[in-house]
């Protein structure tokens, strides 16, 4: 059975479908089979990070849940929008119709349907993880989600009315004897300082801290964000809250060369300082050159980058 895993935010705006699909990707990226449920059925749109148009799909899981289709008619492979192998990431959407959001939240009895649901999701595809997606708020569709959860990650900003949200969710999981991590987003500064007080405030371990970031804003979640900046701070901290909420072991240094390298390549020149860390390493290699903090591939670069990528496939195709 897979793991499922709940996102949940006290209000809106804390960046959580935003941290869930980088979240999905990643994993995804790192061999793992995940399947995304778009369980905010009042607000949905994650279908939309994910490159799903509205036009794209036609059964939801609001279909499912009123009894008009089956739950595996409402899965899309997603996979190839974010450059994995296919079946690697699967999404349910929700619909976007205002009437059936209305006749869903007016209806009863979801519980049964959704563990329903899960079972068979679980025996289709057999998914490593189940990403599950809430609406804001401590309401009918949240509590009706933790039943099947094993994990649930709540992401809060550092405001106190975030964190009365956050004590009122650590109550309901203490009670329910589900796992939960707290997840920062939106921090400014102190970052250090700011999880040690939090996890001594509540008692509960804090998988990451995310940094304020006015790249992630202007994105609009039009993308992945770690998928087209991987040497992102904001990226590099995905990758850490993965590390400790799902224990997955972190990409390789060739392989994180091989993406760092990608970026340069495809974004036709990078600054420096957008690079952090990375650009040591390839300096180091001989891989990128540095004219006025612009950062270009050298030929050794382009000649890594082919042989990797040519070795990543015969990898992927093989299941090496």
């Amino acid at each position: 059975m897979s793991k499922v895993v709940l996102t949940n935010s006290f209000r809106g705006g804390t960046g959580k479908s935003t941290i869930i699909s980088n979240l999905a990707t990643y994993l995804a990226s790192l061999g793992k089979r995940i399947v995304v449920i778009d369980g905010d059925i009042i607000s949905p749109g994650i279908h939309a990070i994910f490159g799903l148009g509205e036009d794209s799909f036609d059964k939801t899981l609001t279909d499912y849940l009123l009894g008009k289709a089956d739950i595996t008619d409402a899965v899309y492979d997603v996979s190839s929008n974010i450059g994995v192998n296919s079946g690697s990431l699967l999404l349910v959407p929700s619909s976007i119709a205002s009437s059936e959001i209305v006749t869903l939240i007016q209806q009863t009895g979801n519980s049964a349907k959704i563990e329903k649901g899960l079972g068979k999701l679980n025996k289709k595809y057999n998914p490593d993880f189940i990403l599950v997606d809430t609406h804001p708020g401590l309401n009918d569709p949240f509590l009706v989600a933790t039943s099947f959860s094993d994990i649930i990650l709540n992401i809060v900003r550092p405001d106190n009315q975030d964190y009365q949200g956050a004590q009122v969710s650590a109550e309901i999981s203490q009670k329910m004897n589900i796992k939960m991590y707290l997840v920062l987003n939106k921090v400014l500064k102190d970052k250090k300082r700011l999880v040690n007080d939090v996890q001594n405030a509540f008692g509960l371990p804090v998988a990451g801290a995310l940094p304020f970031s006015q790249e992630v804003l202007s994105s609009e979640s039009q993308f992945i964000f770690l998928e087209r900046y991987p040497s992102h701070a904001f990226s590099n901290e995905i990758r850490h809250i993965a590390g400790k909420v799902f224990s997955v072991k972190p990409k390789s240094q060739l392989e994180m060369m091989h993406d760092l390298l990608g970026e340069i390549r495809d974004r036709k020149g990078v600054s420096v300082k957008n690079l952090g860390a990375g650009i040591d390493m390839l300096r180091k290699n001989g891989f990128v050159s540095v004219d006025n903090g612009n950062v270009k591939l050298t030929a050794k670069g382009d000649k890594f980058l082919k042989k990797y990528s040519t070795i990543k496939r015969f990898r992927d195709d093989f299941r090496l």
